[in-house]
């Protein structure tokens, strides 16, 4: 249902790629092929086949006569490759990479770091085709009601206003969106036409289907104007669509329904950043486990590309910060505090807090969250230094 990265790992004898292949079998976001070029002629693949997202060339004690036939069986279009080898050798490293190799690693081997470092040159090879330039992140609520689309909203319209830059804010819940009455807009239905026009879409028609909010944000939602089924919407159109919206912007900020179907798969593979929404309760803090679960082990992501944001976080909560930081060990963990009154009124107005009430403290955290999952680059760090006690308790 959901595509792995696709890596070869191949060399010159069966017993270098076993122990390699093993290690990896059981990692969920990446699909295993092994492949004994014995005779160290012709190339590694034909040139009708396709192209392994990236490579591993497994050899023995032996380099000096295995690596080199591997090297020259590479075709010109070769995807990234690492080179793995038990002897840790200057020698080896240089004439590697001087072939291109991304890596050379020697044992022990670690499979998580192996294989979150094979996602890494599987995601350099999409990169190389024409896709997208825009960042790209992604709200999910672990569970439902977390605070998703309100998240999701605010940040676009900060980095809108904050940025010179092009923002779509992108509503894929096809049959209750609502992002829409977030910005006090009327709903629209420009996605559905958009996905409709999929395979003519091109960065000029792209803007007839957003409609425009006064900071200069964009929006694609669906309107409730007849039932449409998310199985009846072929991933591909879905790809089409997030390709020409990569040309055309420089930010996309997704709302994502909490559903792990073939449309969210097709945009999690894509994104810079997914940000998780969830709250301080035992029940939220097992979904967060499970979806993350899901994101990491069965589509790839790896944990420096998600966030969880704890959404009305109470210190005095019985669940703490440090269960989740316990949890999710490594990941970052962001807080936005409660703030139940201005919540619900910049909902009810359609009047986002970031605009509301910018000097509040959930209006400073959320300034603080829209830094750091979409940062400005021409300031880097220091754009978001001043305001990340906003975020971090500690």
């Amino acid at each position: 249902m959901f595509r792995k990265a696709h890596i070869l790992i191949a060399g010159r004898t069966q017993g270098a790629l076993t122990g390699l292949s093993g290690l990896l079998d059981g990692y969920g976001g990446i699909a295993i092929d092994t492949k004994v070029h014995g005779n160290g002629h012709g190339e590694l693949w034909r040139s009708n086949e396709p192209l392994p997202d990236a490579l591993v060339l497994g050899i023995g004690e032996n380099w000096h006569v295995e690596l080199p036939p591997l090297l020259a069986a590479l075709p010109a279009n070769k995807p990234p490759f690492l080179v793995a080898c038990p002897v840790n050798d200057i020698d080896l490293m240089k004439l590697a990479m001087r072939a291109g190799a991304r890596d050379v690693v020697t044992p022990p081997y670690e499979a998580t770091a192996l294989a979150e470092r094979l996602l890494e040159l599987a995601r350099e090879s999409h990169q190389g085709q024409p896709t997208k330039a825009a960042r790209m992140i992604a709200f999910i609520n672990a569970k439902g009601g977390s605070g998703g689309s309100f998240m999701a909203v605010n940040v676009a319209l900060d980095r809108a206003r904050s940025l010179a830059h092009r923002v779509m804010l992108v509503d894929l819940d096809i049959q209750f969106a609502s992002l829409s009455s977030y910005l006090n807009m009327n709903a629209g239905n420009g996605l559905i036409r958009a996905l409709e026009s999929a395979d003519s879409l091109d960065t000029a028609a792209i803007t007839g289907y957003a409609q425009k909010h006064e900071s200069s944000l964009q929006l694609l939602t669906a309107a409730m104007s007849s039932l449409i089924a998310p199985d009846d919407i072929a991933e591909q159109r879905v790809a089409a669509l997030f390709e020409v919206l990569g040309q055309a912007y420089d930010d996309i900020v997704v709302d994502l329904p909490r559903r792990i179907d073939r449309i969210a798969a097709t945009v999690l593979e894509r994104l810079d950043k997914v940000v998780l929404v969830t709250q301080q309760t035992v029940t939220h803090l097992q979904d967060t486990k499970r979806i993350f679960t899901v994101l990491r082990d069965y589509l790839g992501i790896s944990n420096d590309r998600i966030s969880i944001v704890i959404n009305r976080f109470d210190r005095k909560a019985e669940v703490r910060r440090a269960d989740f930081a316990e949890a999710f060990p490594g990941v970052d963990l962001l807080v936005v505090p409660s703030d139940f009154r201005r919540v619900a009124e910049s909902i009810n107005l359609g009047t986002p807090v970031i605009e509301s009430a910018p000097g509040s403290a959930i209006g400073k955290s959320l300034k603080a969250l829209s830094e750091r999952v979409l940062p400005d680059l021409a300031q880097g760090e220091k754009a978001a230094g001043g305001l990340l006690s906003w975020l971090g308790v500690r």
